[in-house]
């Protein structure tokens, strides 16, 4: 419209005759949000901390980012790093955020495994098929441009009391063996 060279159009040639480009851009990956309550609020219960939040994608593919090496695979890992303990009255705490390719298709899911750790005790990690239809049943994909909030619920460790009690033996009768009685020729 301005009648200006394209091999100008992209410099300060350009701009100072009020030409400035517009560029548009659109978000190609698929984000989620973690959250994690606390879903007990006994006091006997050992607290659990999260330590790490892995995405497992169907998808997968290679990206590419300024000034590292080449990464792609099947399973990226976010470390919450300074993530404390969770309270019993507090509100979902923000875990970190993690971005994938999308997933179409209404058998797809992602499956998330939160790492757990409590003091002095194993904790088996907690894994979940997250599919599109658990955010809205109408949903086939996990879609590019949006974002998704996940909130886990984790319990902690409660001491399991275990009481046992031993009925009385029943009478089931009485048998006496008489060899004279019994003898057999």
């Amino acid at each position: 419209e301005t009648a200006i060279n394209e091999a100008r159009i992209y410099s300060a040639y350009a701009a100072r005759r009020n030409v400035h480009p517009s560029l548009v851009f659109e978000h190609l990956l698929t984000r989620f949000a973690f959250k994690v309550t606390k879903g007990n609020s006994s006091a006997d219960a050992l607290p659990v901390k999260v330590t790490k939040i892995s995405v497992k994608s169907q998808n997968t593919g290679t990206l590419y980012i300024a000034g590292t090496q080449e990464g792609s695979g099947e399973e990226i890992a976010l470390t919450v790093t300074g993530f404390t303990e969770i309270e019993p009255e507090a509100t979902a705490k923000p875990a970190g955020e993690i971005m994938i390719f999308p997933v179409a298709g209404t058998d797809e899911f992602v499956e998330i495994t939160l790492e757990l750790k409590a003091e002095g005790q194993n904790v088996k990690p907690m894994t979940v098929k997250l599919t599109p239809s658990m955010i809205d049943e109408d949903n086939t994909e996990f879609a590019a441009g949006k974002k998704y909030e996940v909130t886990f619920t984790v319990y902690g460790l409660e001491q399991i009391k275990v009481t046992a009690k031993l009925t009385e033996w029943e009478d089931g009768g009485a048998a006496e063996y008489d060899p004279d009685k019994y003898w057999e020729e």
